[in-house]
């Protein structure tokens, strides 16, 4: 493939998925060869004069083929290996322990004893289907942060089901620091949201917070992937049919106040839900008058006057049961069951130890 072209007037594009890379003044033959060693597949567009001039496409990679032998348990390059996986079992074990717990014994007691809230993992099983599995995302995240840890970033986010529906869920952590967001936070949520978005998976929002984490609330807005992200994702996946809905649980002060607002169907807990962009100390501050959070932000405010919140529960188990009324009258269907499972050819165990320490390493 040689298109009659001058060097200098050519341009190579490799189209993947979204993925567009122009290189200029280069020779079709170098580029293409280049292209394909870098990405393995895709589309070459060769193109030059503002034309197209030749378009080549190569085959995907095919799919990693069955082991036609079994491992040998004995070999010791497998033995090592395993030994190596329990390592890295372990401390995967006690890392995801302590962002299991939260924000700790002193953080629980204070959003259980004192505010009278459902620890943020219950909400989860009184929104779920019982028999609904969670496959929780980015656990891990907001551990060994430049500022300190935050455990699962201060939020849990994952995929269940409400009704039979797969649904996103992302739900404040109201132990870790108030539900504040921290820039990693926001990182966790967008992720959770790309993925709600480019899969149609109804997004819930479990909401307490108390805004943004002020000594880094610089970084927030930082980059595309922050702050403001977040709006623009819910406004777009909304726009393009992906149900957004709120349970408020808590505080939303500040910027965590336009995320429900912005929902289609948003449920408030009397008593313990508040949205707000400023709270009562920043009105005495500025305006020198006395109020209590309800009177500025309340269930019974927005459900009645301002009309930023659709239904008002008593109670946190009546907001689930809202939300999960909500998903039921979506009209999705639930999807279709799996085929059932096909029996692993050898044992699986084998895996553990099969993680090579390079990728040069060979068993067989």
């Amino acid at each position: 493939m040689t298109p009659n072209i001058q060097k200098h007037e050519m341009t190579v594009h490799v189209i993947a998925g979204s993925f567009k890379l122009p290189i200029r003044n280069a020779d079709p033959r170098k580029a293409d060869m280049l292209l394909r060693r870098a990405l393995g597949s895709g589309q070459v567009v060769l193109a030059g004069g503002g034309r197209t001039v030749a378009t080549q496409t190569h085959a995907r990679p095919r799919p990693f083929p069955a082991l036609k032998d079994p491992l040998d348990p004995s070999c010791p390059l497998l033995q090592a290996g395993k030994r190596k996986a329990e390592e890295q079992m372990t401390v995967l074990d006690q890392l995801s322990k302590i962002c299991l717990a939260g924000g700790g014994e002193k953080g629980i007691a204070l959003h259980v004893k004192k505010h009278g809230k459902m620890l943020p993992r219950d909400k989860l099983k009184h929104l779920l289907d019982p028999d609904s599995e969670f496959l929780e995302l980015s656990l891990l995240a907001g551990l060994g942060m430049e500022y300190g840890d935050v455990p699962a970033a201060g939020s849990i986010a994952g995929i269940g089901r409400i009704h039979g529906v797969y649904c996103m869920v992302s739900c404040s952590d109201g132990t870790v620091k108030s539900g504040t967001f921290f820039p990693v936070t926001v990182t966790k949520n967008l992720r959770a949201m790309d993925i709600s978005g480019a899969n149609h998976l109804p997004m819930v929002h479990i909401v307490d917070s108390a805004g943004g984490f002020l000594p880094k609330q610089a970084e927030l807005f930082a980059d595309k992937k922050h702050g403001g992200r977040c709006f623009y994702s819910e406004a777009v996946h909304s726009a393009a049919g992906v149900p957004q809905i709120a349970a408020v649980c808590g505080s939303c002060t500040a910027g965590g106040a336009y995320q429900p607002a912005m929902c289609e169907d948003v449920v408030i807990v009397s008593g313990i839900g508040t949205i707000f962009l400023g709270g009562p100390p920043l009105v005495k501050a500025a305006l020198g008058e006395v109020i209590s959070a309800e009177e500025l932000g309340g269930g019974q405010l927005h459900s009645r006057v301002s009309g930023v919140t659709d239904y008002l529960a008593e109670t946190e188990q009546e907001g689930f049961e809202v939300v999960r009324d909500v998903v039921a009258t979506l009209g999705i269907d639930p999807p279709p069951l799996a085929p059932p499972r096909q029996e692993d050819t050898w044992d699986a165990a084998l895996l553990d130890g099969a993680a090579a320490f390079t990728i040069t390493t060979t068993y067989f």
